[in-house]
């Protein structure tokens, strides 16, 4: 590539420490991918602009709960809400129409991606159901599970330009068969494989490894997050998104240190104008 095409993108890495990278960034603008690698300690990487998307990962906030939706929201940080059946019947949400409203209601709060679930098992169902959904809002991500029939409704729904979010993703090869299907994005599980004493996160990286490799325009969504060491590990593997539990979100603001601290600006300050 020529000097007007590209920027570098440098990582250092020395010796036995080749994966805790110091990153330095020139302009993020690629238009090629190359890897030049002149010794153990400075390898140069340029890659095409796909690789802009996954510079800082979003988060989601994975709730049917218009309140804390709505308080996720003031914060200016969450970009996407997934919903499922199970979060709508922890609302009371039971119905066909009281979903709809609901997230027609979520969808006025937050300007991106709202992800709902189809309840259908067989594909005619699921694409009968998608297309529904799809005229309920504006930025609508039917939500389709891993199996035979949700690839076919994948397939189906992409075709018609309805952007689809495969769910309950716990290998690989479904990832990949997604992503052949024509998913928007993929949602690999990781704390439903944690508990059956896998490390779901490794699967979130390999996806991301996988999809890199052959240049896969489908985004990786980290789901089933427990905790705000998941959302930091989830956008150290290269997640696209992370969609949290608004507890988690609010784990993600917490550190002691920022609690002690302004404790103490505010008791020197106390101190110095009663003086």
């Amino acid at each position: 590539p020529s000097e007007k095409e590209v920027n570098v993108l440098c990582f250092w890495a020395h010796g036995n420490y080749k994966n805790t990278w110091s990153i330095i960034f020139d302009q993020l603008y690629f238009q090629h991918e190359n890897r030049i690698s002149f010794s153990n300690y400075c390898p140069i990487l340029i890659f095409n602009k796909g690789f802009l998307r996954n510079c800082l990962v979003k988060l989601f906030l994975d709730t049917a709960n218009i309140e804390e939706i709505r308080l996720g929201a003031r914060m200016g940080v969450v970009t996407g809400v997934t919903t499922n059946p199970s979060l709508a019947a922890k609302e009371g949400i039971g119905r066909a129409d009281s979903y709809r409203a609901a997230v027609q209601e979520i969808s006025d709060l937050i300007d991106g991606p709202i992800s709902v679930e189809v309840v259908s098992q067989d594909a005619a169902g699921m694409i009968a159901e998608g297309r529904e959904i799809a005229e309920w809002i504006p930025t609508p991500w039917v939500k389709i599970p891993s199996t035979m029939d949700g690839y076919e409704a994948i397939s189906e729904l992409s075709k018609d330009g309805i952007n689809c979010n495969q769910t309950l993703c716990f290998s690989v090869n479904q990832a990949i068969l997604g992503a052949q299907a024509g998913s928007t994005v993929v949602s690999p599980f990781v704390g439903r494989l944690d508990d059956i004493g896998q490390e779901g996160m490794n699967l979130v990286s390999d996806i991301v490894s996988v999809f890199r490799s052959f240049d896969i325009k489908t985004l990786v969504m980290a789901a089933s997050i427990r905790n705000s060491l998941h959302c930091l590990l989830a956008a150290k593997a290269g997640a696209d998104i992370a969609t949290i539990p608004y507890g988690v979100l609010t784990q993600m603001v917490q550190h002691p240190l920022t609690d002690a601290g302004l404790a103490r600006f505010l008791e020197d300050w106390r101190i110095v104008s009663e003086g």
